[in-house]
């Protein structure tokens, strides 16, 4: 698929564009990843220019020390946030970077709430997941 190629962000008549955007490289830690910093901010290149989404919309947690921290009270409130704002109508999109480890699983928990509040209210939502990650959430899901 080419970049410049849309792929389900959007739909004729939606509202809002939103999304949540978050990057975790695990800097100072015994294995630190390299890509996922990198990843969130091309994501948010991708979704401005390619879908249209507003930049302020989109909100990005990262451990960069310039954006603000993934820690599990700002990802709870990042979903939080994501379902005040949101509409039928809208579209959101979640995106995460990082590793299948305690964060990932308050993300998930915060992500499986977001899920089923926006679906019963008629709102877009798209989401990206490693292989790796996708993998965890069936995991996770099964016990």
């Amino acid at each position: 698929m080419k970049i410049e190629t849309k792929f389900g962000f959007s739909r004729d008549g939606y509202r809002n564009q939103r999304a949540l955007l978050i990057g975790i490289n695990y800097k100072g830690s015994k294995s630190p990843l390299y890509g996922c910093q990198n990843d969130v901010l091309n994501m948010k290149k991708y979704i401005m220019d390619v879908h249209g989404f507003p930049e302020h919309n989109i909100d990005l947690l990262m451990d960069d020390g310039i954006h603000v921290n993934p820690t599990k009270s700002n990802i709870i409130d990042a979903f939080k946030k994501l379902v005040e704002l949101s509409e039928p109508g809208d579209v959101v999109y979640v995106h995460f970077a990082g590793k299948a480890n305690n964060t990932f699983k308050i993300f998930l928990r915060a992500f499986l709430l977001l899920v089923y509040t926006l679906k019963m209210n008629d709102i877009l939502f798209c989401f990206m997941l490693s292989p790796s990650l996708l993998t965890k959430v069936t995991e996770l899901m099964s016990v």
